[in-house]
């Protein structure tokens, strides 16, 4: 069961995650549950198996708010248009 969430944790672009941030949302808090799954772990799946933008302040501010937004479900509410409006930076920056 852990292994089917862990596939629907992976994404490949910063667009992606952002089509599907409510699923990979879901999907983390229940990997949340299981004793085995490392946070750690994916989150440096998120910050050294990505590269968002050639721009690495840009790259950086992706990849934290992909991590900001996923922790949220825990801590602050963080909208999706943050998300949205980091993508737009991205796409600008390109």
């Amino acid at each position: 069961m852990l292994n089917d969430i862990k596939k629907k944790l992976k994404f490949e672009t910063f667009t992606e995650f952002c089509s599907r941030c409510d699923e990979i949302l879901k999907s983390f808090q229940l990997a949340m549950m299981y004793p085995t799954f490392s946070m750690n772990e994916y989150k440096n799946y998120i910050y050294y198996e990505h590269k968002f933008s050639k721009n690495s302040e840009r790259d950086l501010l992706a990849k934290d708010k992909i991590f900001e937004y996923l922790m949220s479900y825990k801590y602050e509410y963080v909208a999706k248009n943050d998300l949205y409006s980091v993508l737009g930076f991205l796409k600008k920056g390109q």
